[in-house]
C-alpha cells in the first residue's frame, strides 16, 4: 500500500517549539521575524526549522494553510528573499508532504500565489538534479509544473487586461485637460478681464472634469507603474 498522505514533520526541538508557541499566540510576523534575527539565525540558520513548523500549524486543512500563509508569509518572505533559498523552500514543502503529492501541489501553488516563491524556481527545482529521475515515476513534478505554467498565464493576462484599463484612464485625463485647455485658450479680455467667451456652463464642467481626472490620474500613473514592473518579473 502506498503510504498515508501525512506530513513528514523533522523539528521536534525547542526552536520549533518556541515558534509553534508564538504563533498560536498569535504574535504578529514582525515579532517572529525580530525573533527569528536574534535567536535562530545567528546560531543555526533559519530555513529548514521555521518552514518545517509553519507547514506543520498549517497541515490541519486548506484552511490553516492560507491562515498560516497570510498571517506569516512576511517571515517565510524575510529568510527566503532570493531564487535560490526559494528552491530550498521547494524542497522543504517536497520532503514535508513527501506522502502527499496532492498536498505538495497544494502548497507550492499557494506559495506562489501569495509570491513567497517564483515562477522561475518552481521550474528550476522541478528540473533539478535530484528530480530527473522522478520524471517517468510520479506525475507529482509534472502537476507541479503545469500549475505555475498556468497561474504565470494567468497572472499575465490580468495584468494585462489591467495595464490596458489603466492607460485607458491616463488618456481620458489627458483629454480632459486638452479640453480645457483648448476651451481656456479661446477667453476673451474686456477691460483687462477674462471673460468666457463661450458656454459658461460647458466651461464649468470641463473645469470639474479636468480637476477629476487630474487627481486621478496621479494615483492612476502609479498603479500603471506598478503593475508594468509586475508584468516584467511575472
Amino acid at each position: 500500500l502506498p503510504p498515508k498522505g501525512v506530513p513528514d514533520f523533522r523539528y521536534e526541538d525547542e526552536l520549533s517549539a518556541e515558534l509553534n508557541g508564538m504563533v498560536k499566540g498569535r504574535k504578529t510576523a514582525r515579532d517572529v521575524i525580530m525573533w527569528l534575527e536574534e535567536s535562530v539565525i545567528p546560531v543555526n540558520g533559519a530555513l529548514r526549522v521555521v518552514v518545517q513548523t509553519l507547514l506543520d500549524i498549517g497541515s490541519k486543512s486548506f484552511t490553516h494553510l492560507i491562515t498560516v500563509l497570510e498571517r506569516y508569509g512576511q517571515v517565510i518572505g524575510k529568510i527566503c528573499p532570493t531564487e535560490e533559498t526559494q528552491i530550498m523552500l521547494i524542497a522543504e514543502v517536497s520532503l514535508f508532504w513527501i506522502n502527499s503529492a496532492q498536498s505538495t501541489a497544494i502548497t507550492i501553488d499557494r506559495m506562489m500565489g501569495y509570491r513567497l516563491i517564483s515562477n522561475l524556481a518552481i521550474v528550476k527545482w522541478v528540473f533539478s538534479k535530484p528530480n530527473i529521475d522522478l520524471f517517468h515515476t510520479t506525475d507529482r513534478l509534472w502537476e507541479i509544473l503545469r500549475n505555475a505554467i498556468n497561474k504565470t498565464y494567468n497572472r499575465i493576462s490580468d495584468l494585462r487586461k489591467e495595464i490596458l484599463q489603466l492607460k485607458k484612464s491616463v488618456i481620458k485625463a489627458e483629454e480632459a485637460q486638452a479640453a480645457l485647455d483648448g476651451a481656456e485658450s479661446k477667453l476673451m479680455l474686456v477691460d483687462g478681464e477674462p471673460v468666457v467667451g463661450e458656454n459658461p456652463a460647458r466651461m464649468r464642467r470641463l473645469k470639474l472634469d479636468a480637476t477629476k481626472t487630474k487627481d486621478e490620474e496621479v494615483s492612476t500613473r502609479d498603479s500603471l507603474e506598478s503593475k508594468e514592473a509586475l508584468l516584467a518579473r511575472a
